[in-house]
């Protein structure tokens, strides 16, 4: 293999494109500009998303893929989740080492995590309060968000720990219902 040596003095002579051009006056067709279906469009749209899509700070069960994602959830069926669960207990035994109990229960976290990247909850407005306890922001207890696809999520602080265990638990409890074995036991998820 031959090594080109560096040249400084090309290095610098970089081309810099200008910052800033000058824009156009964009024009409209007569066509476009007559178009009622443009005009009851633009009409339609909310001026405050919260209030067109009402309050949501409910969880949704049913299965929404991740934007940008080729694994669609509806596809991930029992058959799907148990192969994920098998795949991920696999790799943890044979590559990590470990004993096959320690293993599916590794695996059985990571499809909690996934359950959750998969079946995210839609956004809360911070105007009704916090997503967990339904309570308003106080001086001593302020709402944070929690970053979800659309939006966030606003809860107290002192709400989020809950609020994720409360989570964990849905997905074991979706997972196991879909025939993934219980090698948590009565142990709920803590850890995320």
């Amino acid at each position: 293999m031959s090594y080109r040596r560096f040249d400084l003095a090309a290095a610098l002579k970089i081309q810099v494109a200008p910052l800033a051009t000058v824009a156009t006056v964009a024009t409209v067709s007569r066509a476009a500009h007559e178009s009622v279906a443009t005009v009851a469009t633009v009409a339609a749209l909310p001026t405050d998303p919260f209030e067109a899509a009402g309050r949501h700070d409910t969880v949704s069960f049913a299965p929404q893929a991740a934007p940008g994602s080729e694994q669609s959830p509806e596809v991930w069926g029992a058959e799907d989740w148990q192969a994920y669960f098998d795949e991920r207990a696999a790799v943890r035994e044979q590559d990590g080492r470990l004993a096959r109990a320690e293993a599916e229960r590794l695996a059985f976290k990571d499809a909690i995590k996934q359950w959750l990247v998969l079946n995210r909850v839609s956004p809360s407005d911070p105007r009704y309060g916090c997503a967990w306890c339904d309570a308003t922001e106080q001086p001593f207890n302020v709402l944070m968000p929690v970053l979800t696809r659309g939006g966030h999520v606003w809860m107290h602080d002192q709400c989020r720990s809950a609020w994720h265990a409360s989570r964990r638990s849905q997905a074991a409890t979706a997972l196991l219902r879909l025939g993934l074995p219980n090698v948590l036991g009565k142990h709920l998820p803590a850890d995320p």
